[in-house]
């Protein structure tokens, strides 16, 4: 079991010390290197036994913590958002950028406008590939490219993020004279994406150090990004830390209180046997979603919470959420306060929800759809780095997605 920790907050926030030049890249990150060596190491066992606790409660939905060693059969194949080999290409890094702070159905919902927005052209007639035209998108209009965004929100940085990350790609394959750097069209002939100068193929040569130094060098990929790319991408024993991941090792005392998230995956990476990498981020993952007592909103007084058995409940410590005043009304004048309707309560109206592109089929219905221009597709439901055949998908949703994007959205 881990140990009880006394030291304080400061203490436990006391980085190492490094010399100049010691780390590689803007975020001071390093794998297989702690900023806490002080603080107290979880022994081997632990990390197994809670392993093995998510392995057998998650099997129960039918989701394996195992990595399929099949997946290298399918490199080169396109295996939804992401690729399941030893690879990586534009198509991985633009879906992650999409889903950064919002939920992963919208960044998916997203993803499916993008490819009906950017077909291809194959002799003179237009063709919706798998995944969107990369080179037209590059070039394109910002207001085409943020009309496909607008599901995912935050369409005007996403927007000009992704082309400045494709421009980047791009730049790197001249400035290395890669085989294929000065193609900046899709074939004629091309039904789906062939990434010529926007190859990712000069990353296959780099160490895991400098595959990451270089994927966080890009326009919208930070820590976390990179961590999962290195891991679910390239199948390397890289322990990365999303907010499901962070929560948990938090309340399982792994890590020391306050630090950051890249902190923690520094820390973990560096202890966590690499076997147990891949399905320690997994498990929590899926834990930290399913688990009504592990939930991002979790809280005792949350009903059904003594009805619901943790299966890690022995190895947590559940750190108690501060408590939140509501913002103070505008004092009204003083010849409106006995008759101004108002019920006495400091809690603000909340602000209607502003619309989307995306509606799911419970308020339309496929008439209403079609009248409106909306088909029906269905979202795999899954994590970020999801490939299908990793074993992540939780299920599917049927959404309306609009059928055209235009200039004029």
């Amino acid at each position: 079991m881990i140990k009880k920790i006394i030291k304080s907050k400061k203490s436990l926030l006391k980085r190492v010390k490094t010399s100049k030049g010691f780390f590689t890249n803007k975020y001071r990150f390093k794998l297989r290197w702690t900023p806490f060596e002080e603080y107290p190491q979880v022994d081997k066992q632990t990390y197994q036994e809670v392993f093995d606790l998510l392995a057998a409660s998650l099997s129960q939905h039918g989701i394996s913590l195992d990595r399929k060693s099949k997946d290298a059969e399918v490199v080169g194949a396109p295996q939804g958002p992401m690729h399941a080999g030893d690879a990586v290409t534009v198509d991985a890094l633009v879906k992650v950028i999409m889903s950064q702070a919002t939920n992963n159905e919208n960044a998916l919902s997203a993803q499916a406008r993008l490819i009906k927005a950017f077909p291809y052209t194959v002799d003179e007639k237009i063709v919706v590939g798998k995944i969107p035209n990369y080179h037209d998108i590059r070039t394109s209009d910002p207001t085409r490219l943020k009309n496909a965004l607008a599901t995912a929100g935050l369409q005007n940085m996403r927007a000009k993020t992704i082309p400045e990350c494709l421009n980047a790609i791009r730049q790197r394959n001249i400035d290395a004279d890669s085989p294929g750097c000065t193609t900046d069209c899709n074939p004629p002939n091309a039904t789906d994406f062939v990434p010529g100068s926007l190859s990712l193929e000069y990353l296959n040569k780099l160490s895991a150090q400098e595959k990451l130094d270089e994927l966080v060098s890009l326009p919208g990929i930070g820590i976390k990004t990179a961590c999962c790319i290195l891991a679910f991408n390239f199948q390397l024993p890289v322990f990365a830390v999303d907010t499901h991941v962070f929560r948990m090792v938090k309340w399982l005392g792994w890590v020391p209180i306050g630090c950051n998230r890249d902190d923690a995956s520094a820390h973990l990476d560096a202890f966590i046997p690499d076997e147990l990498k891949y399905g320690l981020h997994q498990g929590f993952w899926h834990h930290g979603q399913k688990c009504l007592r592990c939930m991002a909103k979790s809280d005792p007084t949350k009903k059904g919470w003594e009805d619901v058995e943790c299966v890690l409940e022995e190895y947590l410590k559940r750190h108690p959420k501060k408590e939140r005043k509501s913002p103070r009304q505008k004092r009204k004048k003083a010849d409106d306060d006995d008759n101004d309707g108002d019920d006495g309560s400091d809690t603000p109206k909340p602000k209607p929800p502003k619309g989307n592109k995306t509606m799911t089929t419970k308020p339309m219905t496929a008439e209403q759809a079609e009248e409106d221009g909306y088909e029906l597709h269905e979202i795999e439901i899954n994590d970020n780095f999801n490939a299908p055949a990793l074993g992540n998908v939780t299920h599917v949703k049927k959404v309306w997605v609009k059928k055209h994007v235009t200039k004029d959205g």
